[in-house]
């Protein structure tokens, strides 16, 4: 059997577990984590749960420092020797960060076997330093196989760099599981969700504004403001009416998000910028429908009024007016933008086809 070795730092675990789970079947796979100090969302001992019962070698590190930190060098040949000892494998690193590991893999390695996996080669605003930018560069020039997992994101890289290699495969949509209760919670008043990360580009602020235009018309909404940020009291307190929105500022335990999504009427992101979203793929596994900023990352997957509705960015307005529109739809029209996402999933995101593309990719690289 043929074997792939996987590397992943700890912050895309939950985007590499089904991948690895998909292709254990077809490879044999030896998945490399890097876990970092600081970061807790999974521990080792998760990961080994998670992986019990499949056919992976788990290869587990532990980075101490930073990720430029001369030890890192020493760690990444560690690494190194891991990989070395599966001659001929395709090797898929997960990451642009590691500057040690990567460059060690193009001296150690044919980059034909090689192959980069990208999540934002647009990067966000405001989360993006020269050297992160320095970095990347590098790391687009030593490199000839890319993956992406969106196609704008994909057709923006080929632009640059038309010589290169580029793959779009999207993420899996991940089971949370069935909810544990049934959808009457959501019928009182619509469920509007805004799910993830809070910060700027993300486009909160932009979202607090129009909650204070909607609740001017009408007090029948909720809006659920469900996850972790450093910036998140700010925006609490530019609410006027805290009667239209509910606050649960952490980290979503995985085993509450199916009851969360399943009480949502839309999920609303108002992005500044989007390279490809989680929050968006949890939404089409529950058939939530969406309200997005109209831009090419959400435009890839989304249909007006068939799966969602689109706004301009940075527009709290436009923003209220469509949440407005959206809340005086009636049961059969939610209904029917429910069963277009299940069928758009079912067509599209099918893990079958998902897997084949992998399989295809690892093949080419050669």
């Amino acid at each position: 059997m043929e074997s792939v070795v996987i590397v992943t730092p700890s912050w895309f675990i939950e985007v590499d577990l089904p991948v690895v789970r998909a292709l254990s079947s077809h490879y044999a796979v030896h998945w490399m984590i890097l876990f970092q100090k600081d970061l807790r969302e999974y521990a080792p001992a998760d990961v080994i749960h998670l992986t019990d019962n499949l056919h992976v070698t788990l290869h587990i590190f532990q980075r101490k420092h930073r990720r430029l930190h001369p030890h890192n060098a020493l760690l990444a040949f560690r690494v190194i020797r891991e990989i070395a000892s599966n001659p001929g494998a395709r090797i898929y690193f997960n990451t642009l960060e590691d500057m040690y590991l990567l460059i060690l893999s193009r001296l150690f390695f044919s980059p034909s076997r090689i192959i980069i996996g990208v999540h934002d080669f647009i990067p966000h605003r405001k989360f993006s330093t020269k050297l992160i930018k320095y970095t990347h560069q590098l790391v687009y020039r030593l490199f000839r196989n890319f993956h992406f997992f969106s196609e704008s994101q994909r057709q923006a890289f080929l632009q640059k760099y038309p010589h290169k290699r580029a793959w779009m495969i999207p993420m899996f949509v991940k089971d949370y599981g069935l909810p544990t209760t049934g959808g009457s919670l959501k019928r009182a008043r619509c469920h509007f969700l805004f799910f993830g990360q809070m910060r700027y580009n993300k486009g909160i602020d932009v979202l607090t504004e129009a909650i204070n235009l909607l609740s001017e018309k009408t007090g029948s909404f909720l809006v659920t403001m469900a996850g972790a940020g450093t910036e998140a009291e700010k925006y609490r307190q530019e609410i006027r009416d805290q009667h239209c929105v509910k606050w649960d500022i952490r980290i979503i335990p995985d085993q509450e998000i199916p009851d969360l999504f399943s009480h949502t009427d839309f999920l609303v992101l108002p992005y500044r910028d989007v390279t490809q979203s989680g929050p968006l793929w949890i939404a089409f596994r529950y058939g939530v429908p969406v309200i997005a900023s109209d831009l090419p990352g959400f435009r890839e997957w989304i249909t007006e009024g068939e799966t969602g509705f689109f706004v301009p960015p940075e527009d709290p307005h436009a923003l209220a007016d469509t949440m407005l529109r959206a809340l005086h739809m009636t049961g059969e029209e939610k209904n029917r933008m429910q069963q277009n996402i299940l069928q758009f999933v079912r067509i599209k995101l099918d893990p079958e086809n998902i897997t084949t593309a992998y399989r295809n990719m690892f093949s080419s690289a050669v």
